[in-house]
């Protein structure tokens, strides 16, 4: 599965038989799921999943660097680039697809 764990995917998978209505969020992060196969398998199975009829987007930016900076932490992503709005594009059209309701910055 996407990003390598059951747990995550079987706890979402039982989310549904507890919540009737579920969005689905999802961050998008330059090398770790920033591409259109890993996208397609995460809203595959969000959209396989009763009561989920959303999801949104959540693009990665570069905003809490300086808040590392100030508190002298090590910030992982610096000097990666923010997601660009077209980048998105595709995952939301493939959502739209799937029958889902999509938010890119939910």
């Amino acid at each position: 599965g996407f990003g390598g764990g059951r747990l995550p995917t079987w706890a979402i998978s039982q989310c549904p038989l507890v919540h009737g209505n579920l969005v689905i969020r999802v961050p998008v992060i330059p090398g770790f799921n920033n591409t259109l196969p890993e996208m397609q398998a995460i809203i595959d199975f969000a959209s396989s999943l009763p009561g989920v009829n959303e999801m949104h987007f959540l693009p990665y930016h570069n905003l809490g660097a300086e808040k590392y900076r100030m508190m002298g932490l090590e910030y992982a992503f610096d000097g990666q680039a923010g997601i660009l709005t077209g980048e998105i594009e595709a995952y939301m059209s493939y959502a739209r697809s799937k029958g889902l309701k999509v938010l890119k910055d939910g």
